[in-house]
């Protein structure tokens, strides 16, 4: 139409901008728009044609014919032509040339219907957005009726850009999107029906850049950049030359009576396709290359075939073309063919058989291959569709062939050389991103570069199309990843103008090519899976929901869901498997997923993923279905397979839960199992909340469901600590189970069970030993000695048994349950793995450190395999291991084992969990075995206020935080705190665990300690002897308990001067842990130091300082040159050089161990005060051997002297 008016390509473009700042400004309705449109077009019309804007349509001065379509609005599939010359054919309407071009531009939502022709019979238009917005088939059709008999040039269609998404309001995205789509699919029509007739077609669109454009003025600029960019492409500015040379010499290429139908093929030369060169950028692969290298020559007596295979966008076809480039003197021809389709890999086998024939014919090609006895390679790139059959095609007495393809059956034809083709090495996709990018290389480009790539899953396509971003300068390195996380899609479906290869689609484009082939049952399939976590889908994931849909309520189940399934019903009633692996093969067949055919599992790449997310167009049915199928297919049993199955759910519902659960309430607990075995301990609470509440809504307090709904509520509030909580639901549980079942009943014995646990972990253990010794003679009598709630059962009294110091009894169950377990579920069942981290613990607490040690290793290494590192249950086990290292003296060890374990329990418990609380507990100690006391002091303070918050005053833990402080208080030598702290816990440990508990007799022996530091040596023999007569009785006499009992009497023996009787224990506790903790066990070098000391005490110097000295070399060794007890033994090596007579040398080593106490205990401490003293005696001793006197000083004098402290 601006061709009528005669407008140059400058006034256009003015006028065009001006139209659109009146029509297009902000707050205008349709009737508004639509007014200043007409205004606009009139003045338009006006202004070109001499002031008049009432100009026809219709004018014989025009010389160039020109028609423009709009679709009536009552009959929009045919559409009317509106011409500037006669036709007797669907005559134009008569009209002025602005109300054609209104007629066009009535588009709904933007513009109002134009009416057209005489008051009342006038013809209502809408424009041609559907079906005529890219008329090129009536531009045919038009031009056979006018210029009949006469020859065609060229057609030429120009599009406004690629189809995309476009940035619209809600209402106007489908319009648009369905106009771009429309224009596109024309243009292939015409592509496919001119293909026969070279430079015939063209068609000029903008491919990339205009995709989320919306109307607004502000972003023209990005129009010209994109067009200028665009008409800057090779191929482009090709066409863009030869439709010149068109335009100028006018060719007769076709007769126009022959373009409406099928064009028929004319004359035209084939050359042979020239195989390209691989990108400068290519990386790595070295492994395909070297395998591809090794199988083309090696000896053969027929073809070589190889195949590249594997996900759109991965890189197979430059793997080939690096392989051509590296090794092309191997081969005596290159041929290079396009097997996308049948006709393209014809036509191009015609063009090798160019040179021999005139009329090259497919025959031709392949007899020419068939009889050239040389070493050839034919390679056939991209032979994606499914359909082909490329037998023909690699069947050769003699060369080679290689093939790339999405197609997995494909590799069929090459049994020796079939190469999946998937991500790229970490290092070479990093490489790959920063080639060509100008960066200086350094440590932090490389992790940003690294993170850049763990993004975009190691996808060659898409690490090529980041880095040409990052090229371009349009953004740094590190702005790379947010920019892409809020408009991956944008980036994903950009291409370079300036590209480094000769593949013409983008990421998300190769795979919707792919896609937009499937069958409709495979779409639905593949959008399924594409909301489960990208990695190892159980495929028996829909073999098991669809059993369970078959017994389940039709209202849990959403439409969709029920409607797949039941397309996987045979007339037998049964799962049509068949059926299900054929829409695998089908997805498999594009490579939009891998299939592992060994654990009959899905992966798919996490872009394909993302990708598919954004393409669905039903996201709000898919996901609730995609959950709804994973709960039907999660298992209720306890077998080994049952839990297996729902750890491999987890990830995958909580891909699909990302938005939030979408569950029938019914689903729920299914769910809620999944949360629970994989340790998401906060999400099941969720889920057993939402449960508990809906179920009751629905079906009342009484009902079965209901009540199994308020047990799993119960545990997850144990799970979580919050005990009190658990209690208290549990015993309504209980309750009702009694009214609604009966007493014996096993749902309502598992009750019992249950509150027997939380009384357990609330510390009332004769409660829980009660309750537990009932549950267990009712489930044998009712269930049997072997069933799985028996066995819980007796597990859950060994625990209480254990918990009461009754540790015999404790083991004896643990084995029997263990033995069991393991010949009815198996290894490594969840079940026989806790009862194996139970029966370690007793081990532990029975002083057999190394069965203890085996077992929790052993239970840790299955635990990691099967549940994960993250995961309560193996948190557990590394905490135990932790203790056991603490047992063997491996204190760094240990150390680094619970600040790993503290960590992992406060991200996965949270900070006030027991078992948060207990592993800082754990932590605490060892800083305290390793010396570092006030390393010790704050967290046990901090420790035992949210214990008496979290548990009470009188809970076991909160016992033993507050048994721990006091031990900390003691050795910074707050000897009052400790012993006031101390006698405290005794009582309540006498109350709460009773007199003869293990942990009541370890607060009696602190409490001993104690009373020996303030000088009470009495209270602290006959304290020490009380105590050691109860652990001989309760844990035996060679316990590790009752040995450091015995040390401890022997240093009351020697503050009393019995110095036999505290060397012959000293030599009994010494001959009896050598054997079981080894000779440098830190609890062997007490012993030995302690027998040092009382060998002084009886002036067996010699034999003093020889002890000394190793154990001095050992602890150095063992704990550190500054360790509170290395200071020790240097201080008592010191005291024996004294009593030798050799004052200087023990003067010396004194002020090293002054020194040294000073730095780590602090000044005050007694430790400090003794070795201060020592120094001074040893000094006045020095002074009266040379006949000087010196005043005797107060003990602070000497600690002020030395350190130069002002002292209060």
């Amino acid at each position: 139409m601006c061709g009528i008016l005669r407008m140059t390509g400058d006034q256009v473009v003015e006028e065009f901008v001006n139209l659109c700042k009146v029509v297009f400004s902000p707050h205008l309705d349709i009737a508004q728009r639509t007014l200043r449109l007409e205004e606009g077009m009139k003045r338009i019309v006006g202004k070109f044609s001499g002031g008049s804007e009432g100009r026809k349509m219709y004018s014989e001065e025009d010389v160039c014919k020109t028609f423009v379509c709009a679709a009536p609005a009552h009959n929009a599939l045919h559409a009317r032509l509106f011409r500037n010359y006669c036709s007797r054919v669907n005559a134009s309407p008569d009209c002025t040339l602005w109300e054609a071009g209104r007629a066009t531009t009535a588009m709904p939502d933007l513009f109002s219907p134009i009416t057209i022709g005489p008051e009342y019979i006038g013809e209502l238009f809408i424009s041609g957005e559907l079906g005529w917005n890219n008329p090129t088939d009536m531009l045919t059709e038009e031009a056979s009726r006018v210029f009949k008999d006469r020859h065609i040039s060229c057609i030429v269609n120009v599009g406004s850009g690629h189809p995309g998404h476009l940035s619209l309001s809600s209402g106007l995205v489908d319009l648009f999107s369905h106009i771009a789509i429309d224009c596109e699919r024309a243009s292939e029509r015409m592509e496919r029906r001119f293909r026969k007739v070279p430079s015939l077609y063209m068609r000029l669109s903008v491919e990339q850049g205009m995709q989320n454009l919306d109307i607004n003025l502000s972003n023209l600029h990005e129009v010209v950049s994109h067009t200028q960019s665009y008409l800057q492409g090779t191929r482009v500015i090709s066409n863009v030359d030869n439709l010149l040379r068109d335009l100028l010499f006018r060719p007769e290429r076709i007769l126009v009576d022959t373009i409406s139908g099928v064009v028929p093929s004319i004359a035209e030369t084939l050359y042979p396709m020239v195989c390209p060169q691989p990108t400068a950028y290519f990386t790595g692969r070295q492994v395909e290359l070297q395998t591809l290298q090794n199988h083309f020559t090696s000896p053969s007596e027929s073809c070589r075939v190889g195949v590249l295979y594997g996900i759109g966008g991965g890189g197979k076809t430059q793997i080939g073309l690096q392989f051509i480039h590296l090794y092309r003197d191997i081969f005596s021809e290159i041929f290079f063919v396009d097997a996308s389709d049948k006709l393209t890999l014809e036509n191009s086998l015609k063009a090798i058989a160019n040179e021999s024939s005139e009329k090259p014919s497919v025959d031709d090609a392949m007899r020419l291959l068939r009889t050239r006895c040389e070493n050839w390679l034919l390679f056939l790139d991209n032979a994606a569709d499914p359909t082909l059959n490329l037998r023909p095609y690699v069947s050769w007495p003699h060369g080679n062939v290689l093939i790339t393809t999405r197609n997995h059956d494909v590799r069929s034809h090459a049994p020796k050389c079939n190469i999946w083709v998937d991500k790229l090495e970490v290092e070479d996709a990093t490489e790959l991103l920063l080639r060509g990018v100008n960066v200086q290389r350094s440590s932090g480009i490389q992790e940003l570069a690294l993170k850049i790539v763990h993004e975009l899953g190691y996808l060659a396509l898409a690490i090529n199309q980041a880095r040409a971003f990052l090229a371009s300068g349009l953004c740094t390195l590190d702005e790379y990843l947010p920019i892409y996380m809020e408009n991956r899609k944008t980036l994903m479906e950009d291409k370079s103008i300036q590209t480094t290869d000769d593949y013409e689609y983008t990421v998300y484009t190769t795979w919707t090519i792919s896609f937009n082939r499937l069958s409709p049952d495979a779409v639905h399939l593949f959008e399924l899976l594409c909301y489960m976590h990208h990695e190892s889908i159980p495929c028996r994931l829909f073999d098991e929901a669809w059993r369970i849909f078959e017994r389940e309520d039709e209202d849990a189940v959403p439409p969709t869901v029920a409607s797949f399934l039941s397309g996987f019903t045979t007339v037998d009633s049964t799962w049509d498997v068949l059926r299900f692996r054929k829409l695998i093969r089908e997805i498999l067949s594009f490579s939009l997923f891998e299939f592992n055919i060994i654990n009959y599992s899905i992966s798919l790449h996490p872009l394909v993923q993302q990708w598919a997310q954004h393409h669905s167009q039903h996201r709000h049915d898919i996901i609730p279905a995609a959950q709804t199928l994973i709960s039907l297919a999660t298992p209720r049993g306890e077998s080994g397979e049952d839990y297996a199955m729902r750890i491999s759910l987890l990830p995958h519902l909580r891909e699909s839960t990302k938005s939030g659960v979408q569950l029938h309430y019914s689903l729920l607990p299914r769910a809620g199992n999944v949360y629970r075995d994989g340790g998401m301990i906060r999400e099941n609470f969720g889920i057993c909340q939402r449960a508990f509440s809906e179920t009751h809504l629905q079906l009342g307090s009484n009902d079965l469901d209901t009540l199994n709904c308020m047990g799993e509520l119960a545990l997850a509030y144990q799970a979580l600590g919050e005990n009190y909580s658990a209690l208290k639901v549990a015993q309504e549980v209980l309750e009702l189970r009694k009214q609604v079942q009966s007493k014996e009943h096993p749902k309502t014995l598992t009750a019992m069970d249950n509150l027997a646990r939380v009384y357990s972990d609330l510390g009332q253990y004769q409660d829980a030993l009660k309750l537990n010794e009932e549950v267990l003679e009712l489930k044998e009598r009712v269930l049997g000695n072997e069933h799985p709630d028996t066995l819980t059962a007796t597990s859950n009294l060994a625990i209480v048994h254990w918990r009461l110091g009754q540790h015999q009894d404790a083991l004896k169950l643990n084995e029997k349950v263990l033995e069991v377990r393991k010949r009815v579920l198996g290894d490594e069942h969840p079940d026989t793995l806790r009862t194996m981290n139970n029966l370690a613990v007793v081990h532990r607490a029975l002083g057999q450190y190394q069965d203890a040690l085996k077992l929790h290793g052993e239970v840790l290494q299955r635990r990691k395999r099967v549940l994960g590192n993250g995961h309560p249950d193996t948190l557990m086990t590394m905490s135990n291991l932790a203790v056991i290292h603490w047992e063997f003296g491996q204190y760094r060890d240990a150390l680094k084992l619970n600040e790993e374990v503290v960590e992992l329990r406060k991200r996965v418990l949270g900070n006030e969990h027991p078992d948060t609380l207990m592993t800082m507990s754990n932590l605490a100690v060892i800083h305290l075995n390793l010396g570092q006391y006030q390393d010790a002091l704050k967290p046990n303070e901090e420790m035992l206020e949210l214990r008496k918050r979290v548990l009470g005053n009188e809970h076991p833990d909160t016992l033993m935080t507050m048994s721990n402080l006091a031990v900390v208080y003691r050795d910074l030598g707050q000897y009052q705190a400790a012993l006031k702290l101390n006698e405290e816990v005794v009582e309540l440990r006498k109350t709460v665990l009773g007199s003869e508990h293990p942990q009541t007799l370890a607060t009696m022996s602190n409490l001993a300690i104690v009373y020996g530091d303030l000088g009470q040596y009495q209270d602290a023999l006959e304290l020490n002897e009380e105590v050691l007569e109860l652990k001989k009785r309760v844990l035996g006499n060679e316990h590790p308990e009752t040995l450091t009992t015995m040390s401890n009497l022997a240093v009351v023996h020697k503050h009393l001067r019995q110095y036999r009787h505290a060397l012959k224990l000293n030599e009994e506790v010494l001959e009896l842990r050598k054997p079981v903790l080894g000779n440098e066990h830190p609890e062997i070098l007490t012993a030995m130091s302690d027998l040092a000391v009382v060998r002084k005490h009886l002036g067996q110097y010699e034999d003093a300082l020889k002890l000394n000295e190793e154990v001095l070399r050992l602890r150095k060794r063992v704990l550190g040159n500054e360790h509170p007890d290395t200071l020790m033994t240097m201080n008592n090596h010191a005291v024996v050089h004294s009593n030798l007579g050799q004052y200087q040398y023990a003067r010396e080593l004194h002020m090293h161990v002054l020194e040294l106490r000073g730095r780590v205990l602090g000044p005050e401490h007694p430790h400090t005060i003794k070795s201060a003293k020592r120094v001074e005696v040893l000094q006045r001793k020095l002074h009266v051997e040379d006949g000087t006197k010196q005043r005797r000083p107060r003990k602070r004098d000497a600690i002020k002297r030395f350190f130069g402290l002002s002292l209060k």
